[in-house]
């Protein structure tokens, strides 16, 4: 197959997965759909079709580090104690905190907005020394890395 040939299949191929993908019906002239006609559309076209817009690709960047969890540093097995962490988003979108109890265990708070604190409350059923940590979910679903840790001693 000649390099010219080849070329253009590939160009067509390119042309249908941007059509596919932004759901552009008419990208190449006409759905060949429509009239039955089995043909490839525009296969010899030399330039991608000037009714093509690109996407818009907005960035969706994560929150910013929680900040650690405050609260009690130590407690008693089977009471329950609360911890309170925030963060910001740098595009304002609104983020629900996971906090890890370090027990096998993970709650996750109501979405609040960005650099508003949350809260969450957790009971331990065992004697331990347990590290919380939080991290960040925003609305569009990008995660912050995890807090730093607390230490929580249970006994």
């Amino acid at each position: 197959m000649g390099m010219s040939v080849h070329w253009r299949l590939s160009k067509y191929w390119l042309m249908m997965l941007i059509a596919l993908i932004f759901g552009v019906g008419m990208a190449f002239g006409g759905c060949p759909c429509n009239d039955g006609d089995q043909s490839i559309p525009n296969a010899g076209a030399s330039s991608v079709s000037s009714n093509l817009s690109p996407a818009s690709t907005a960035v969706n960047n994560p929150p910013n580090m929680p900040t650690m969890p405050s609260g009690p540093g130590s407690g008693k097995i089977g009471r329950t104690y609360r911890y309170t962490t925030s963060a910001t988003d740098p595009d304002g979108d609104t983020l629900k905190y996971t906090f890890d109890w370090g027990d096998g265990v993970t709650s996750l708070t109501r979405s609040v907005k960005s650099g508003t604190s949350a809260s969450s409350s957790h009971t331990w059923g065992k004697a331990g020394t347990y590290r919380i940590k939080v991290m960040a979910t925003d609305s569009k679903g990008a995660s912050s890395v995890w807090s730093s840790r607390l230490v929580v001693t249970i006994s």
